[in-house]
């Protein structure tokens, strides 16, 4: 989804309830703070979901559901 925005800073709460697959959807983003993303616990797969993400800090989810955390960060 925004994989690969090297410029993106900001990105508003994102709601994930009919989502179950976020592989890369923020990599490559590095400029990228923080992201907040919203019923989380149906999402399985965070594959490369934050990879090269240089300037996170602050991340807010849920990954109880996850059954695949490959190379997450």
């Amino acid at each position: 989804m925004f994989s690969g925005c090297s410029n993106l800073t900001s990105v508003q709460p994102i709601d994930m309830s009919d989502v179950t697959t976020v592989d890369n959807m923020f990599g490559g983003c590095t400029k990228l703070p923080s992201v907040v993303l919203t019923n989380t616990s149906g999402v399985t797969s965070w594959g490369g979901a934050f990879a090269n993400c240089r300037e996170l800090t602050t991340l807010s989810l849920d990954i109880s559901g996850a059954t695949s955390l490959y190379r997450m960060f």
